[in-house]
């Protein structure tokens, strides 16, 4: 196990160079072009269009298991790569966190062979069920008509900054948690749940022993059709800029032109220019540029949702 151990330190320490020098062809002679190598070029191209550069890249792993697989033939690792990028902007300094969850599989010799990587990206896990929504009080959704949609931004922020890349033990870790991270945020600021009785309607979340929630709080594509219907209980208005945005909003991602959801952002700051900075969930994101070009995720026909709460 030593051996795979400090393969993996090795691994590490590549893709570290990677991120920070461009040093790729150790990566890609060992792991192929797979998309943590891919991000790193479009971090590249990113950083050239916002005429950005990063100074220094700070990385520290947690190895949070070692074990043989199930066949006897490899050994599987799986770690946590907590990532922070100082980068210049405009001759200011600012930095942006990320943390990534990979698992290596290497061949169970003396002289360890990458077999497989797998790194998390915001492409991961199939989407919660659920996608059709209704949140007014027809079918069960019973709306509070003493809510106003009073907002704190200042509360959101904090709960933000706080959960972040952990995880609040009042809610469920979903896995694919971007959707749940942002109602959670949206909840800290205020805004009252509304229904509880079918997942199709209403915006809530239950815990308990088998804690349950709408399709809207945890779902990417609910979440947003609720936020873009008029007469929201939100109070919810679509920006058609960015700059529009401010601390608390949120910005939701169709990264495919088709219409469909399956990210979500909540805003926490903003660069030099005015453009967003977010949290989220899923590959754990503090102050990231929001527009993402930088994710495997990201394609060409990538259309965004940015959403303004009126208060």
């Amino acid at each position: 196990m030593h051996d795979v151990i400090e393969a993996t330190r090795v691994f590490f320490e590549r893709r570290n160079r990677g991120w920070m020098q461009g040093d790729l062809e150790e990566l890609v002679a060992q792991s192929g072009r797979q998309p943590s190598i891919e991000e790193m070029l479009r971090r590249r191209a990113l950083h050239a269009r916002r005429q950005t550069r990063d100074r220094k890249v700070i990385s520290d792993l947690d190895i949070l298991s070692v074990a043989t697989e199930a066949d006897g033939d490899g050994v599987v690792v799986r770690v946590r790569e907590r990532l922070r990028f100082i980068y210049e902007s405009q001759h200011a300094m600012s930095h942006e966190q990320r943390e990534y969850h990979h698992e290596l599989v290497w061949s169970d010799q003396r002289t360890p062979v990458l077999v497989r990587h797998r790194q998390e990206t915001e492409q991961d896990g199939p989407m919660l069920e659920g996608e059709a929504h209704e949140w007014s009080g027809q079918n069960g959704a019973a709306v509070d008509r003493d809510f106003r949609g009073i907002y704190n931004r200042t509360l959101a922020y904090r709960y933000a900054e706080q959960w972040w890349n952990v995880y609040n033990p009042a809610y469920a870790d979903m896995g694919v948690d971007c959707t749940n991270f942002v109602s959670q945020v949206m909840r800290a600021g205020g805004f009252a749940m509304i229904g509880g009785t079918r997942k199709e309607t209403g915006w809530w979340y239950r815990s308990g022993r088998t804690p349950t929630w709408s399709y809207s709080w945890a779902v990417a594509q609910s979440l947003a059709t609720l936020l873009q219907r008029a007469g929201n209980p939100f109070r919810a208005t679509l920006a058609e800029r960015p700059e529009e945005l401010t601390i608390g909003d949120v910005i939701a991602y169709d990264w495919t032109g088709s219409g469909r959801y399956g990210h979500n952002t909540v805003v926490v700051g903003a660069d030099e220019r005015g453009l967003p900075l977010v949290n989220a969930h899923t590959v754990n994101s503090h102050q990231r540029f929001f527009s993402y070009e930088d994710s495997y995720a990201w394609t060409q026909n990538t259309r965004y949702l940015f959403v303004h709460f009126m208060n």
